[in-house]
């Protein structure tokens, strides 16, 4: 009896090569390398798997590594799937055939493809070994098995399972609705996987669905929040016009560079798989922009640059200039964009631009040319200060004396840029000298003696003058008249000749004598009545004198005046009767003695007389002065003597003389002598004098009058001097700081500065010392110690003043700088903070202390240099013109700048470069209206659009027109026609001013005619029409015979028609003929239809016939009528007729 029966797997129970072979196929091939085919297979088999991927294969440690997955994987899912496995089959065998014998093997022939759910019939047999021993003696044994083999095929569903499995490794990236899907369908094809005994048709269900899951995965959408950012602020930067100047170049190619790059992240796409490119990108781009570098700022080089090329080389020396354009010519090439120092280097590049600036700004300029100036204004002060310098006419002459004045203003020793002015003064001098004018000869002194000499013979008392002097002024007048009138000044000496014998002749006019007899009498009268006075002895000298002086001055009228002058003979006539004799005054000589000696007593006396008698002689004085003010002639002069005696009779009457001042001078001697300090303050020799004194005073007269009063005041005097002259007796003061005080104040004033202060401070220093001297020189007594060390102190105490600044040259500095400020801010053409720092400037000048020393003069001087601002102009507005040059690139870079005319594009660039020439300038304001005009100019600048080309559209209107116009037109539909008319109109109206821009209007219109050419419908026109009968046309009459048994009602024909070949049938219409018209035999049945049946209608007798025509439209409005037809219906052949 067998006690077991063996079964050995592959090659034995099952034929598993082909799943092995499959599953090293699958593994090598995903490793990707060729697979060597059923070579390898076969060494492989019963080996480790590593060993055949490793050594046969020849893959690295990690490949091999991966094979034996894939092989694994392969195997379990699919390779099985070609073996079979008899195990379960093993305990179904019937017990009774063991009984304890050894099963040796198994057969199987199975012959089967891999059509899942295909059933294939079999036998295993089985072999064993039937005898109880092992040795001699055994029976082998079989048995048949009889199997049914059901093909599972499971590859599709353990691809789609790999293909999940595959995808998981993307999982993350999938959109959760859709990778959800994939894994629970994968879930259900695993599960279906590993169940043995599902069907096909459910295994090829879970395919379909985990296939369908997985082709329909959808991937995340990408990120790109961060790259849009990233390229916004990049683009921020590279579409500023002005970011290639702000920051250096290799910044800016990085920037660049990482822009193109984030440029070339596709947009659409991309999911989130590519989320790490996208991000990188984003990274560096942003990474660009932060890092990008500015350059350091050139503005102060650039000014620098602007100011030397801004420079006049006529003004500067050419040695000077050359060497420093070379310092600018190497800063431009540093302001060049590749040779920019960025910002790190801002103080180097600041320190060197500014040392270029104050090197530009400090040219000296060369000096002017006075040479020929000086040689002008010689030439003019010459001819000025010449003898015949008067000869020239006013104008000319002015017009040097103004040149020559004005030469005084020209200042010396400017530099050249005040030339123009200095040639310009040069040549006003010289144009003055050349236009100097002579005079033409002064007749105005010759015309006036004319006009005077005329007038005067002119005059109504001509008669008055003698013959012979009228008769030479006629002369002279008539020879003035001929001097010529064309003389010159140099020929002036003529005239004045001329000018001169008339006023001779003039003046030469002699007038008749005047009339003497009545101032003859009247002295002859008057000296009588003289004698007669003189006689009396009653008139006064004086008026005897002056009558005798009347008659004097009246024989010493000249006795040759003419009648002209007969008032001065009238006068002295009247003067001498004027004149009246005066008798003698009284003789007032002792009354004026009395009054002047009462005057003088009056005036003379003082308080010692009493108030009556000085009121009694003031008014006999009056009385007296009354006297004298009623001047009594010499028969009156008793009354001036009684005023005589009146006057002398009153005199003034003394007071009492005036104790009081003694009394009080007697008072206080004894207050003196009486105070106990007197013995101790004051000598005794002082008090013993004023002892005497008051002895003296007591001992005068009590009832003296005021004439004793110097007595009494002498003694009072006597007294009180005697009082004060003891007081005055005490010790000397001690005068030795007043001394020292003296000593320094002279230390002062000899000083080596002493010039520095001020006159009044040192006169005061010096008067308080000479003070001090004096107090020192009348040696004070002790009672001024006080008024001694007072002036010590104020001695000690006085200081000299310093002289103040000198505030002029500043003053007249600050002045202008208002000027300059007042005007530049009104101008509005300088930056602020030039402005601001003159105004700083200003404002410091101004409120500088005006108590500043001569010592702290140079503050003074600083503050006047400080104003020294040089005022800068401020750039000009560049706004209209950016704008204006911004609108022209844009203009000239549109992508439709090929639609405009190559000269109004030209012009516009040229316009352009010339604009970004100017701005590239940094014009200031000075600048600005060229600045606007340019503006102006570029804006103005119109691109003039190229006019459409109506090449196509001619050539295609004469294409159509031709069409029209050919022969076989007839022969195309009217719609066509009519459709190629209308477009062939609509092309002939076009605006032919359109432009470019319209061209797609004028290719419309070449489209529309050419669409309604292309259009173009030949068609067969309808011409003929026949009417038919069964298919044939019937040629006149189409008979239609009735049996005789039926009735005519109860017959009809068929008719049709036939066109000719190609006409299009639009409508028919049948219609009775000729007499059929109005009696018809028959009835049309359908008149539109194609065919139409005619019926006998039961009217008319015998045969039936009716007429018939049909009219045929085809769609092109053809209408064609046939000839009519007879359709006769007859029963009888002798009815056809």
């Amino acid at each position: 009896m067998y006690r077991c029966v063996l079964f050995d797997m592959d090659g034995t129970l099952i034929d598993s090569y082909t799943g092995i072979f499959h599953a090293y196929q699958w593994a090598v091939q995903q490793s990707g390398i060729g697979f060597p085919g059923d070579a390898l297979v076969r060494q492989a088999i019963g080996a480790p798997l590593p060993y055949a991927f490793e050594t046969l294969c020849g893959m690295d440690s990690d490949t091999t590594k991966q094979a034996v997955q894939q092989y694994r994987e392969y195997y379990a899912r699919i390779g099985k799937s070609f073996s079979v496995t008899w195990d379960s089959y093993i305990g179904g065998l019937p017990g009774n055939l063991f009984g304890g014998n050894d099963w040796t093997g198994t057969t199987i022939t199975v012959d089967f493809v891999g059509d899942g759910g295909k059933v294939y019939d079999t036998a295993l047999r089985v072999y064993y070994d039937g005898r109880g021993t092992a040795s001699a003696g055994q029976t082998w044994y079989t048995y048949d098995i009889p199997l049914t083999v059901t093909v599972i095929d499971k590859r599709a569903l353990n691809s789609a399972i790999s293909a999940a499995n595959a995808a998981a490794a993307d999982a993350e990236y999938y959109t959760e609705a859709t990778w959800a899907d994939v894994t629970a369908a994968l879930a259900n094809a695993q599960k279906v996987a590993g169940d043995v005994i599902e069907t096909q048709s459910v295994i090829d269900r879970y395919t379909t669905a985990l296939q369908n899951a997985v082709d329909s995965l959808e991937y995340q959408d990408a990120n790109y929040t961060a790259l849009d950012a990233a390229k916004d602020a990049a683009e921020a930067i590279l579409n500023n016009e002005k970011a290639d100047d702000t920051y250096t170049i290799a910044t800016m190619a990085a920037l660049r560079e990482k822009y193109e790059a984030a440029q070339n992240i596709p947009t659409t796409g991309w999911d989130i798989r590519n989320q790490n490119a996208i991000d990188k990108a984003a990274n560096e781009l942003s990474a660009a922009v932060s890092g990008l570098v500015k350059f350091a700022n050139y503005a102060t080089m650039q000014a620098a640059v602007t100011a030397f090329e801004k420079l006049n080389a006529e003004y500067y020396d050419p040695a000077d200039l050359a060497a420093l354009k070379v310092k600018v010519d190497a800063a431009k090439q540093e302001m060049l964009r590749e040779n920019r120092l960025d910002i790190t280097k801002q103080a180097d590049v600041t320190t060197r631009a500014t040392a270029l600036l104050k090197e530009i700004t400090s040219l000296q300029k060369l000096p002017a040319s006075y040479d020929a100036f000086n040689a002008a204004v010689a030439a003019a002060k010459a001819k000025i200060e010449a003898s015949d310098f008067q000869n020239y006419t006013s104008a000319s002459a002015k017009a040097l004396s103004d040149a020559y004045l004005a030469s005084a203003s020209i200042e010396t020793g400017k530099d050249i840029t005040y030339q123009a002015t200095i040639d310009a003064a040069t040549k006003a001098i010289n144009d003055a000298l050349a236009g100097l004018t002579l005079k033409g000869a002064d007749y105005s002194a010759l015309d006036a003696a004319i006009a005077n000499a005329q007038a005067q013979l002119d005059r109504t008392d001509i008669g008055d003058f003698t013959d012979d002097s009228v008769n030479a002024l006629r002369t002279a007048l008539d020879a003035a008249k001929a001097v010529s009138r064309k003389l010159t000044v140099d020929q002036q000496q003529v005239i004045t000749d001329a000018t001169d014998a008339l006023l001779a002749a003039t003046r030469g006019l002699a007038l008749k004598g005047a009339d003497y007899t009545a101032l003859d009498k009247a002295i002859s009268d008057r000296e009588e009545e003289v004698a007669a006075a003189k006689e009396a002895g009653i008139y006064t000298d004086a008026s005897i004198s002056r009558v005798e002086t009347a008659i004097a001055a009246a024989k010493a009228v000249d006795r040759t005046l003419s009648v002209k002058e007969q008032t001065q003979v009238d006068d002295a006539l009247a003067a001498l009767n004027a004149v009246k004799l005066e008798k003698k005054p009284a003789d007032y000589s002792a009354l004026n003695d009395a009054i002047k000696a009462a005057q003088d007593t009056l005036n003379n006396a003082g308080d010692e007389y009493t108030e009556a008698s000085k009121t009694a002689l003031s008014n006999a004085i009056k009385a007296a002065q009354a006297v004298v003010a009623a001047k009594y002639d010499v028969t009156q002069q008793q009354k001036v003597d009684d005023a005589v005696v009146a006057l002398e009779s009153v005199k003034l009457i003394l007071k009492d003389a005036d104790y009081s001042a003694l009394n009080d001078a007697i008072k206080n001697a004894e207050t003196f002598l009486a105070d106990p300090d007197t013995e101790k303050l004051y000598t005794e020799e002082a008090i013993q004098a004023v002892k005497d004194a008051l002895d003296a005073a007591k001992a005068v007269e009590k009832d003296l009058d005021i004439l004793h009063q110097d007595e009494i005041t002498a003694a009072a005097n006597t007294l009180v001097n005697a009082v004060e002259q003891a007081k005055g007796d005490f010790n000397a003061a001690d005068l030795t700081g007043l001394q020292k005080a003296v000593d320094a104040a002279n230390e002062k004033l000899a000083a080596a500065d002493i010039e520095d202060y001020t006159k009044d401070s040192r006169d005061a220093l010096a008067e308080a010392i000479a003070e001090a001297e004096a107090m020192i020189e009348r040696m004070p007594n002790i009672t001024e110690q006080d008024a001694v060390n007072a002036k010590a102190a104020a001695l000690n105490a006085m200081t000299l003043t310093l002289k103040g600044a000198n505030y002029e040259a500043l003053d007249i500095a600050i002045a202008k700088a208002n000027i300059a400020y007042n005007d530049a801010k009104a101008s509005g053409q300088y930056t602020e903070e030039s402005l601001a720092q003159l105004k700083a400037a200003i404002d410091y000048a101004e409120g500088l202390s005006r108590s500043l020393t001569i010592k702290q003069q140079e503050i003074v001087d600083d503050a006047e240099k400080a104003l020294n601002v040089t005022l800068v102009y401020k750039g000009a507005n560049m706004d209209a013109l950016n704008a204006a040059i911004a609108n022209a690139k844009t203009a000239l870079n549109d992508a439709h700048i090929t639609n405009y005319t190559d000269a109004s594009v030209a012009t516009l660039r040229a316009a352009l470069e010339e604009a970004e020439a100017l701005v590239k300038s940094n014009p200031d304001i000075t600048k600005q209206d060229a600045v606007n005009a340019m503006a102006a100019s570029l804006s103005a600048i119109k691109l003039v659009l190229k006019d459409a080309d109506f090449t196509a559209l001619d050539a295609i209107i004469k294409t159509a027109a031709d069409k029209l116009a050919s022969p076989d037109i007839n022969t195309y539909t009217p719609d066509s026609v009519a459709a190629l008319k209308a477009a062939l109109e609509e092309a002939k109206n076009i605006d032919r001013d359109l432009s470019i821009l319209d061209q797609a209007d004028v290719d419309a219109a070449v489209a529309n005619v050419q669409k309604a050419l292309d259009a173009m419908t030949q068609y067969d026109a309808l011409t003929s029409v026949a009417i038919t009968s069964g298919g044939n046309v019937v040629d006149g009459i189409l008979y239609v015979k009735v049996p005789w048994y039926k009735t005519y009602k109860s017959q009809s024909v068929e008719v049709g028609f036939q066109v000719n070949a190609g006409a299009d049938v639009k409508s028919v219409s049948w219609n009775y003929a000729n007499w059929s018209i109005d009696k018809p035999e028959a009835t049309i049945e359908t008149p539109t239809a194609n065919t139409t049946v005619i019926r006998p209608n039961g009217k008319g007798i015998g045969a039936r016939s009716c007429w018939i025509t049909v009219t045929v439209e085809d769609f092109y409005g053809n209408t064609v009528t046939s000839s009519p037809i007879k359709v006769r219906f007859y029963n009888w052949n002798w009815q056809i007729k």
